[in-house]
């Protein structure tokens, strides 16, 4: 996406090993016209899907999310990186990732929780 990208280019930060640092206008500040832009983005690359609820991870991803389900009209469900311990049913994913960065690439593995009653078991694919 042009937009997101032109905005890392102008006020993103580049730290070694690899680390973007976005904090201005998508972590700790949030830019809501980028995440609008960002949110109608994934709709028009998801137009032909079928959808149901929108999903992220806790974190940076939670803003655009949001914004997604807001133009479509859909829940979000946001897994945590930590179990409350007010979540009761939860269902917990291990997620791996591999992150390539320069110059080396970093591997890294998390699991999270999702309290099982927003999503229903025939719906679970892990």
């Amino acid at each position: 996406m042009k937009t997101l990208k032109d905005r890392i280019l102008k006020d993103g930060k580049c730290y070694p090993g690899g680390i973007l640092k976005v904090d201005n206008f998508i972590n700790h500040q949030m830019d809501p016209i980028l995440m609008k832009s960002i949110g109608v983005e994934f709709v028009r690359r998801f137009a032909s899907t079928s959808i149901n609820k929108i999903i992220t991870v806790e974190a940076s991803g939670i803003a655009p999310a949001i914004m997604v389900g807001y133009l479509l009209e859909l829940p979000v469900v946001f897994a945590k990186k930590k179990k409350p311990s007010t979540m009761e049913n939860i269902r917990t994913t291990y997620a791996s990732a591999r992150i390539s960065s320069r110059p080396a690439t970093r591997c890294f593995s998390s699991t999270t929780s999702l309290p099982t009653e927003t999503l229903p078991k025939a719906s679970w694919t892990w």
